[in-house]
């Protein structure tokens, strides 16, 4: 492969269609993939091995670690460089031209090709606004999110469901040469590993799933008693923290907020307890199922609550 000339994989995008599962697939593989002359680029939490820092950089417009992280592809240690992070796209309007420019410059004289992955319309919407339901808010703010209907209205997220068309934007932004579409539904890590150009002599460790989707009724009770409460960060803690206890899932917002809870203060864990109690109370459930679910979440809070805190050591005399 050594006629290959040096490049550049550019993963942006867009989120909710296999990204972490990718990501993740290429941090198992990292050491078997610089055999073969690729080089999937440092990440800073092996946990979420997506390239954060790219899309920092660009908004800082410091892409030094860029220049860093292609070395191998100047000198010669290696033939392909993966980036991968959807927030390149997501955070594509918030991006100056400057930090583009420099981007471009940072990778004249390389190959860079962009790789993006489709799923079905509604499916991904619906997908992106459950987690757009569920990230992080800061204390102090209410959810933002709006309904369904209204949330696949923004321009962004409209701009996303033109794959074509966004793949051109990016290509224009990065000097990207080529871009690479393919489904969800069908192999695309498969496609990924082709376009990679691997050898088939050395076999891939097999993708890990990666960030389970949560159930209907979940999304639905959770929607309701954050929107009622005018802070949300309590509340959205212990109902993760209850939810993750009496159905473990594999979700990593919600395992890692769940890791949270048991972390913070007590009085915290007091007033997100507390919090949830007050909504439950508050929030009527056409839905019984819905009503039974906030009635178990808020009694799991309490008693995961009460574990947490016999667990703790007596404070000092």
């Amino acid at each position: 492969m050594n006629d290959i000339r040096p490049r550049v994989i550019l993963h942006p995008g867009p989120p909710k269609t296999g990204t972490s599962t990718l990501q993740a697939w290429c941090h198992l593989n990292r050491t078997a993939l610089a055999a073969q002359g690729v080089v999937y680029a440092s990440v800073d939490k092996p946990s979420d091995p997506k390239h954060q820092w790219l899309v920092q950089g660009l908004k800082q417009g410091d892409l030094s670690r860029l220049g860093a992280e292609i070395a191998p592809l100047r000198d010669g240690s290696a033939h392909t460089l993966i980036l991968s992070c959807e927030g390149v796209m997501t955070n594509r309007g918030l991006i100056p031209d400057s930090a583009w420019q420099q981007f471009r410059q940072v990778l004249s004289g390389l190959d860079t090709t962009l790789f993006m992955v489709e799923r079905d319309l509604d499916g991904w919407l619906r997908s992106l606004w459950k987690q757009a339901l569920i990230n992080p808010v800061p204390r102090g703010k209410p959810l933002a999110v709006p309904p369904f209907e209204a949330f696949a209205r923004r321009p962004a997220i409209r701009a996303m469901m033109d794959l074509g068309a966004m793949a051109g934007l990016i290509a224009r932004d990065t000097g990207a040469a080529s871009w690479v579409l393919t489904r969800l539904e069908d192999d695309f890590i498969g496609d990924f590993a082709r376009l990679l150009d691997l050898s088939p002599d050395r076999p891939m460790r097999d993708a890990p799933r990666i960030n389970e989707s949560l159930p209907a009724d979940f999304i639905a009770v959770y929607g309701r008693l954050a929107r009622h409460v005018d802070q949300v960060w309590h509340l959205r803690m212990a109902v993760f923290a209850a939810f993750h206890a009496m159905r473990p899932t594999g979700n990593l917002m919600v395992a890692n907020v769940a890791r949270q809870f048991a972390k913070v203060p007590a009085h915290d864990r007091d007033n997100a307890v507390d919090t949830l109690q007050q909504a439950v109370d508050a929030v009527s459930f056409d839905d019984p199922g819905h009503r039974d679910l906030a009635a178990r979440l808020a009694s799991n809070a309490t008693v995961l609550r009460n574990i947490l805190l016999q667990d703790q050591p007596p404070p000092p005399r």
